[in-house]
């Protein structure tokens, strides 16, 4: 199979390139489905290797196409995520999250999680195929945005021998306590579990009085009664704990100008421009914030950010 950088430049010679924005001549010739003439899509990498071009449609479909049978079309939009059009442009690696992307020069690419290698990915066809570790099987996933999404939602493994339990505080092992206990597991990770339980009985600490204790504290810190109440906690949290403050300009524009709280069931996002609050310059990180109306009477805003 040829790799990205391979495929691009065999479809220089026709001017026609992977991620090019291309449409189906009107008159072309050797067109089977006539149904596709005139229609637009994305220059995909074909996986077959020769000069036939693969292009995606709007509606998801891909087809095969004689050079002579396109024309670039620069005005296509296809709603396509902003993860798949990074992964398209060539770029190295793409982040979202906790979640990176990197690619293979082989074609078979690497998937970061926290930092941590969880898996691979490489294009077959029109859809990606998906090794995760200590999983057996593959995925098959239609999108660079689906594999993120994957990575994102798949539980955190927890290993005994990468945490010692009598170097950790009782609020650190509370902590971690809250987040796993009520998740299913392995034996291995269950164990881990039990053992910061046992751990914490020996301190004296009261697990249930604690917990219920921090889950307030939690609350109070993810649902509001107002939409920028909501916006303030996550530019203060930035401010203090990142030691970034949000330009200014790009709040006024993205968040006084910008489309406003969410209706009930929907969800306003927000990516803000940040400034390091020593040297005065743009930073290179983001804050992303993202506030859901849940529809309850009370504190209905649900806040959810991240700096990156």
């Amino acid at each position: 199979m040829k790799t990205f950088f391979e495929l691009r430049e065999s479809l220089q010679e026709a001017k026609i390139e992977v991620g090019d924005r291309v449409r189906v001549k009107d008159d072309a010739k050797k067109v089977v489905d006539r149904k596709l003439l005139g229609k637009s899509g994305v220059v995909l990498p074909n996986g077959m290797g020769g000069s036939s071009i693969r292009v995606k449609f709007a509606d998801g479909k891909t087809a095969m196409f004689n050079k002579n049978d396109l024309e670039v079309n620069e005005s296509v939009d296809l709603d396509e995520s902003a993860l798949d059009k990074q992964w398209q442009s060539g770029k190295s690696s793409i982040k979202s999250g906790s979640v990176e992307l990197i690619r293979g020069k082989s074609g078979v690419h690497t998937i970061k999680k926290g930092g941590k290698t969880i898996g691979d990915f490489s294009l077959d066809y029109d859809d990606w195929v998906v090794n995760i570790k200590g999983k057996k099987g593959q995925h098959t996933l239609g999108s660079i945005n689906d594999i993120v999404k994957m990575a994102s939602n798949m539980k955190e493994s927890v290993e005994l021998e990468e945490m010692d339990l009598s170097k950790q505080s009782s609020k650190q092992l509370l902590m971690f306590y809250r987040k796993y206990a009520d998740k299913k597991m392995g034996p291995s990770d269950a164990n881990t579990v039990r053992a910061v339980r046992r751990e914490l009985m020996n301190r004296g600490v009261s697990i249930k009085e604690s917990i219920e204790e921090a889950r307030k504290d939690a609350a109070a810190d993810l649902y509001f009664d107002t939409y920028s109440a909501a916006i303030q906690k996550a530019i203060n949290d930035t401010f203090k704990k990142h030691k970034l403050e949000v330009d200014a300009e790009d709040y006024y524009q993205k968040v006084n100008m910008g489309p406003g709280k969410p209706g009930r069931g929907k969800t306003t996002r927000h990516t803000l421009d940040l400034v390091d609050i020593k040297t005065g310059k743009p930073s290179r990180k983001k804050l992303h914030i993202q506030v859901y109306n849940r529809e309850t009477d009370k504190n209905p805003y649900e806040l959810n950010f991240y700096v990156s």
